[in-house]
């Protein structure tokens, strides 16, 4: 990983871009496209250019991340978000699914396991409902912890 990479923790959409990343957009608007499609945690900053959105890059993205084998596919969290749009209408927060999707597929594959689709949903709904109230990292990791 590069040096500075690793000494900066987000990037502005440019930035991002100039990199030359695997598996990412070259132009920055398509870098913005992907950070809203796959919902990336980002930062807004007023400086004299105007405002801009600094992304945390996801892991996934970085040189040097191996995907296990059996990792959830990095597309599902959006698929599985889409559909429960679709079905449930405007009853279901699709940022708040699939933020709860995402915490789950990262605690699941740093801790190397895996959980059926029938306990994967009923954790999935347990996240959901708690991130209405809270949605700091550290508590849901803790929570997570409990639950899988």
């Amino acid at each position: 990983m590069s040096k500075s990479i690793e000494k900066q923790k987000s990037f502005s959409a440019s930035e991002i871009a100039a990199m030359n990343l695997p598996g990412l957009p070259k132009t920055i608007a398509n870098i913005h496209a992907r950070a809203k499609s796959e919902v990336w945690h980002y930062e807004t900053k007023v400086g004299l250019g105007g405002v801009r959105k600094m992304y945390e890059i996801p892991a996934y993205y970085l040189p040097g991340y191996k995907l296990p084998e059996q990792a959830p596919k990095i597309s599902d969290a959006d698929r599985i978000t889409a559909k429960a749009t679709e079905t449930f209408g405007s009853k279901i927060d699709p940022v708040r699914l699939s933020q709860a999707i995402r915490f789950l597929d990262a605690f699941l594959l740093e801790q190397n396991k895996q959980l059926s689709p029938e306990r994967k949903s009923e954790v999935i709904i347990v996240l959901y409902n708690y991130l209405k109230s809270n949605d700091s990292k550290e508590e849901v990791e803790q929570l997570l912890k409990l639950v899988a």
